[in-house]
């Protein structure tokens, strides 16, 4: 499995919806860990959003450039409009911490979870929340 965690160009997560990261760090699940494998420019970032906020075209374009990586799972503090177009192809997670090393931990610690979510669907993934440092609460997505 691969994440992929939406940041800006220091590396720490935004206080924005995902499609708004300027990179994404792609990351894997071996052997009980997660390690970096490469960052990502987000081509789709900068799109005319004037008349409608979270355009279905961009979450599109950044499904389809995340699936051609092998991306299953999101990673990002926050999920616009097109998160019931999103949990049909990736496990959405929602973080609090600015701080990639700290999701990778609580991450790691609980991995189990999302595993299991994605060898159990197929589409219409649960919203994980990673809350206090802890994978606490799933809630199921708006259908």
């Amino acid at each position: 499995m691969k994440c992929a965690f939406a940041v800006d160009h220091e590396n720490n997560f935004l206080d924005q919806h995902f499609g708004e990261a300027q990179n994404f760090m792609i990351y894997s699940w071996e052997n009980g860990k997660l390690n970096f494998r490469e960052k990502l420019i987000n081509p789709h970032r900068i799109v005319n959003e004037k008349n409608s906020h979270g355009i279905a075209q961009k979450g599109k374009d950044i499904i389809r450039l995340l699936e051609k990586k092998g991306v299953n799972i999101l990673i990002s503090k926050q999920f616009g409009p097109n998160l019931s177009l999103v949990n049909q192809h990736f496990i959405p997670v929602i973080i609090s911490e600015s701080q990639p090393y700290k999701v990778i931990e609580v991450l790691e610690k609980h991995m189990s979870w999302i595993e299991d979510e994605h060898c159990n669907k197929n589409g219409n993934y649960m919203l994980f929340r990673v809350k206090h440092g802890v994978l606490k609460s799933q809630i199921r997505t708006a259908e």
